[in-house]
């Protein structure tokens, strides 16, 4: 038993490993791509020709939204104990903060932590939570995807494919979804469909299945869900009117359908590995989001790097409030995880 347990602790080490090692070659090699060949001079003029005003108001939508992640998060963990707004914020600020911060994204398992601790809840059946609120959003950027990518369709070279591999997907998440909210369906799937595979993978797709079941009973009551659906609305509102904000900073005349996709490709960027904050990545996707209307590298790229920073400083806030909030060190949070 010692040693199966030191051979798992081994091979997550060798994830981990491979996880910052995968990160820092993406970071290395979006920098590259994004700073390449730019002219220096004409970055720092466009930049410093951007709007405060615009730049603040952005900001603030952006925290707007985080507020209303946590009010979406207090009621979902309704049926965990009773929630105060303030442990809500203060638990997805921490992930915010260590999701930004640190290269292993312990965000979501320090979240989980928080939490727990203040509904006495298991930390699985906290994380069960979390997943679903997950899926969730992971499907309303797919949904966001698929339209900017349908606008594209006339404006640059994206084939009708990609289209219909994000429809896909989306049909899949709600219909998978839909069977398990179902007893009967997510009994024959456990037995016929999971059961079929050898133990190490059976018992991975269990776990898996019992975990979105368990998140899942967060949402059976019908008013509950239209409150998590309106929040859900109310952040990506806010994520896209402060993009809007922050396009009009720098004067990019970016229509609506441009800063569609240009969230939607800011958020499904976050999936891939690199570095803490997505140094280099979210640069490089900002230029390749905002090319089709600003052709002028320097100018996609003076947008980037001041709304990364900005984005930057937001985590770092949102980690200041959760320290002084729940009274604890960074070294005592990290260990939690």
């Amino acid at each position: 038993m010692i040693e199966t347990d030191s051979s798992q602790v081994r091979r997550l080490r060798v994830g981990q490993k491979v996880f910052m090692l995968v990160g820092a070659l993406v970071t290395i090699g979006c920098l590259y791509l994004a700073f390449a060949g730019i002219r220096w001079d004409l970055l720092w003029s466009e930049m410093k020709q951007a709007s405060p005003g615009y730049i603040l108001l952005g900001f603030l939508l952006q925290l707007a939204a985080v507020g209303c992640m946590a009010f979406r998060w207090k009621v979902e963990l309704s049926d965990e104990g009773v929630v105060s707004y303030r442990d809500a914020f203060s638990s997805v600020s921490s992930s915010i903060f260590f999701n930004n911060y640190i290269p292993l994204r312990i965000g979501d398992l320090i979240r989980s932590f928080l939490m727990a601790r203040k509904t006495n809840q298991s930390r699985i059946q906290v994380l069960s939570v979390l997943f679903v609120e997950r899926l969730i959003d992971f499907t309303v950027v797919l949904l966001l995807a698929a339209f900017s990518l349908q606008l594209l369709l006339t404006v640059a070279a994206i084939e009708l494919s990609a289209l219909i591999l994000v429809a896909s997907i989306l049909g899949g998440i709600f219909l998978g979804l839909f069977l398990l909210y179902r007893v009967n369906s997510r009994e024959w799937i456990r037995l016929r469909v999971i059961g079929g595979f050898p133990e190490g993978p059976r018992r991975f797709l269990e776990g898996l299945l019992d975990r979105i079941v368990k998140g899942l009973q967060s949402f059976q009551s019908s008013f509950r869900l239209l409150q998590i659906l309106l929040w859900t609305v109310g952040i990506w509102v806010c994520h896209m009117a402060g993009s809007y904000a922050w396009t009009t900073a720098f004067g990019l005349g970016i229509p609506p359908g441009g800063i569609v996709l240009l969230v939607s490709m800011l958020n499904l960027a976050t999936l891939l590995p690199s570095s803490p904050g997505g140094i280099g990545l979210y640069h490089q996707v900002a230029i390749w989001a905002l090319s089709p209307w600003v052709p002028l590298k320097e100018e996609a790229l003076a947008f980037g790097t001041v709304t990364h920073g900005l984005i930057a400083l937001q985590g770092l806030m949102l980690g200041i409030f959760t320290f002084l909030s729940e009274g604890i060190s960074f070294n005592q949070l990290t260990r939690q995880a």
